[in-house]
């Protein structure tokens, strides 16, 4: 059984190879930086063993408000295709954003739904534009509610056999929509995934990477879709009744995190297109920057939680495969979000940790990293958990 990271692990190996990235040296490398790893984490292992590892008192870094949420849809299916956007200050995106899809060559009934989440600059006039196209309803909230919000409104509101998540400064491309849901129809798809590039401009963009073409893939097995799709909502064609029971969660980041650990295993037939069909726009500000200015360990370690209620919420089987999603996100991701915290933090969310990997885990088979994570977590051995999640 291989780690859920190993294959991300050689594929970074072997981009800073390039072109001698050969298949037998990629794997030495991999397997010298695994006993680097695991020496740092033996010395490691030694020191926090022998620590004082007091968990201290102290309040969660962010308290997480839950709005009352409602599930079902207002409208009955109407059209084929509901595009949702949520816009917020995307005065130089927004239009660029919108005629990526009205450019494209679709002859199946669509709607745009933008919802315009309060934005503070011109995002408004810009749509005004747009007001009167009969595809397009646009909603000026007076409130900001966030990204969460704004899709599940435009989720009980839609009246599509199928959805589409768009973020407002991000661009279709490749005429994805008619490819999508020509494959849905004919295979009777839940959920048709399509690759994407990334850009800062328009200037910038490589099309010779947009050209990239592999085989379509199709499988009705929840770990061979995770094989082939990111964790992203958007570059992906869903059908609505996936989303029935089930919402974005608002009031922290990372919602994302449903898609694959929760709409995912609803899905009964998935594909990946094999061709690019998004372009994704890479916004200006240090990623690391944001995540230690709004303390968003908190709302990773909340995400955890949501997504194991949501499971048990929906009936849907805590099996051997979400347990191992639940190390990851406890391992790597974790660390990756609570680089700022100190000692003492992070024994309290390990506190946090062990109870709701504990209620969990019912014996699985794991590989050894993750059981060592297990161990470090339970054990508050901090130093230690630094060098083994990975």
């Amino acid at each position: 059984m291989h780690n859920l990271t190993d294959n991300i692990i050689k594929n970074a190996i072997k981009v800073r190879l390039g072109k001698i990235g050969y298949s037998f040296l990629v794997e030495l490398l991999f397997y010298f930086y695994l006993i680097y790893r695991y020496l740092g984490f033996l010395a490691h292992l030694v020191k926090d063993i022998f620590a004082t590892k007091v968990i201290p008192s102290i309040k969660e870094g962010k308290e997480v408000k839950l709005r009352q949420i409602q599930y079902g849809f207002e409208k009955d299916i109407q059209v084929d295709l509901s595009i949702i956007i949520a816009a917020y200050n995307a005065e130089n995106y927004i239009k660029q954003c919108i005629y990526s899809i009205l450019e494209q060559d679709i002859k199946y009934n669509y709607e745009i739904l933008v919802i315009n989440d309060c934005s503070t600059d011109s995002t408004r006039e810009s749509l005004e534009e747009f007001s009167h196209h009969k595809n397009i309803k646009i909603f000026n909230w007076k409130k900001n509610q966030g990204v969460s919000s704004a899709r599940n409104f435009g989720i009980i509101n839609s009246a599509g056999r199928y959805l589409m998540f768009l973020d407002c400064d991000d661009l279709l491309y490749n005429n994805s929509i008619q490819k999508t849901i020509d494959q849905a129809i004919n295979y009777d798809l839940d959920i048709v995934e399509f690759s994407y590039v990334r850009f800062q401009s328009e200037k910038t963009i490589d099309y010779n990477l947009t050209k990239s073409v592999t085989k379509p893939v199709m499988t009705n097995i929840y770990s061979e879709m995770l094989k082939f799709s990111t964790g992203y909502a958007w570059a992906k064609l869903y059908k609505r009744k996936l989303f029935e029971n089930i919402r974005f969660p608002e009031g922290v980041e990372f919602e994302d995190e449903i898609i694959h650990k929760i709409v995912f295993r609803l899905c009964n037939q998935y594909m990946h297109l094999g061709c690019v069909g998004y372009l994704y726009r890479d916004a200006p500000g240090s990623i690391t920057k944001s995540i230690e200015n709004k303390n968003l360990v908190w709302d990773h370690l909340y995400m955890i939680q949501y997504c194991v209620n949501e499971t048990k919420r929906l009936n849907l089987s805590i099996d051997n495969l979400f347990f191992r999603q639940l190390i990851l996100e406890s391992g790597l991701m974790m660390k990756n979000r609570s680089f700022y915290l100190n000692s003492p933090e992070l024994l309290f969310i390990f506190s946090k940790l062990t109870n709701l990997l504990n209620e969990c885990n019912k014996g699985f088979k794991l590989t050894v990293r993750e059981r060592l994570i297990l161990v470090c977590i339970k054990n508050r051995y901090v130093n230690a958990w630094k060098k083994i999640a990975f």
